[in-house]
């Protein structure tokens, strides 16, 4: 039998890779998942105040939970871990999940929620002196076809009692009939008058409460409302540097920072970027990431943006004319100054603008240009802005979040944004 061939000699430019480093790159897109909210406790970092607010809800009678926010601030992720933090040295935690989808009624919905709670149930043996036998069953099995709120509150009722019962309602607002809004806030106030041992947590994407529960005030005093504002910087560099914990290497300070200022607040850009600055490291035979690695990571991320992001950022930004200011003035929505729900001004546009290029666009019309965004009509596609009439002006903000730091990343990667601009 021949002998192996020796294994290649690192060169200086590219040295052999650690013993460990095909284990890390083995667990890296399970510690770093832009694509899928984050499911594992030990990967999930900050989010502690939020996490907070619904553990103290759980432990009160009558009291149920409302988790909204923008799209891609984690909300889901945070429901997935709940259960895992709500551990209980005398009772069981049972903690259903179901995400909503367009066609779901109120039947269907809690229909999808029993199924997945399991309950023990006697079944009789035939025979002289045979005994029961115990058999698990689900709590679904004896709903009648049309459920009503007073069906929920006997099954969560009789469950509840003997365990820490948690049912998580995830995408609420994917739920266009607000019939099947009204009933579900009926019923959370006959969970809540009753103090049914239960907590119904729902989750979805609104500015405000108002925006899921739907004129019924009557809830309020039962519903823990939890906002879910954008991830400060120390809760983004807290996913980083737990991640990279776990994969045995570290990050430096320089380039920990710019990774959280490149994500704007949203955690799906700190997990892209991480995971192709980690790559990029590991296949380099480094156990530490560099700026180097994050500003290569860059191209990267914008090679696996989803679909729709890519085609709408250049759709948006085409023209036919010779100048053409679109990718600019976008670039400077996506660094304005905006409030704690995302929206900004002209006057916040034009002062971003300043800074991308003092005096070059001071004869743009900035609001030609937000209309061509955010263009209105029935028959007309949606803009990558979302516009809103306030008695002091109009108001913007990009209809979908992740849109905002990809333009950023366009910007970095051509040169025309700086690293001192996102500071």
């Amino acid at each position: 039998m021949s002998a192996e061939s020796p294994s290649p000699a690192p060169t200086p430019d590219k040295p052999a890779r650690p013993a460990d480093a095909e284990s890390r790159l083995a667990k890296l897109t399970s510690v770093f998942t832009p694509a899928i909210p984050v499911s594992q406790s030990a990967v999930f970092a900050g989010r502690l105040e939020q996490i907070q607010q619904v553990v103290d809800a759980i432990g009160q009678p009558g009291v149920h939970v409302v988790i909204f926010g923008e799209p891609g601030v984690g909300k889901t992720s945070l429901a997935n871990i709940l259960s895992k933090r709500l551990g209980s040295e005398k009772k069981a935690v049972v903690a259903p999940r179901v995400t909503c989808e367009r066609t779901d009624d109120f039947s269907s919905l809690w229909r999808r929620i029993f199924a997945d709670i399991k309950v023990a149930r006697e079944r009789a043996v035939v025979g002289f002196g045979a005994r029961s036998r115990e058999e698990q069953g689900s709590l679904d099995e004896n709903l009648p076809e049309v459920v009503t709120s007073a069906d929920v509150k006997r099954a969560l009722g009789s469950v509840g009692r003997g365990c820490v019962l948690v049912v998580i309602v995830d995408e609420f607002d994917r739920i266009g009939d607000p019939e099947v809004r009204a009933t579900f806030a009926d019923t959370i106030k006959v969970l809540s008058d009753h103090a049914v041992p239960a907590t119904l947590i729902l989750v979805g994407v609104s500015d405000t409460v108002d925006g899921l529960i739907e004129q019924h005030g009557s809830v309020e005093r039962a519903l823990v409302q939890v906002r879910m504002p954008r991830m400060s910087s120390d809760e983004l560099e807290h996913i980083v540097t737990r991640g990279l914990e776990l994969l045995g290497m570290t990050i430096d300070p320089e380039a920990l920072a710019h990774v959280a200022a490149l994500s704007q607040g949203l955690p799906h850009y700190t997990h892209l970027l991480s995971l192709h600055a980690s790559r990029i490291a590991i296949d380099a035979g480094l156990d530490r990431v560099d700026t180097s690695h994050v500003v290569q990571a860059i191209g990267r991320a914008l090679d696996k943006a989803q679909h729709s992001i890519r085609s709408a950022y250049a759709a948006s930004i085409a023209s036919r004319h010779e100048r053409n200011y679109y990718p600019d003035v976008l670039l400077a929505c996506a660094l304005a100054r905006n409030d704690d729900f995302g929206f900004f001004g002209p006057a916040d546009v034009r002062a971003a603008l300043d800074r991308l290029s003092p005096g070059t666009y001071k004869d743009t019309r900035i609001e030609r240009h937000l209309a061509h965004f955010a263009p209105e009509g029935e028959d007309v596609p949606d803009g990558v802005l979302y516009a809103e009439a306030r008695p002091q002006g109009r108001r913007y903000r990009f209809r979908n979040p992740l849109m905002q730091p990809y333009v950023v990343l366009q910007g970095v990667s051509s040169g025309r944004v700086t690293r001192e601009m996102l500071e």
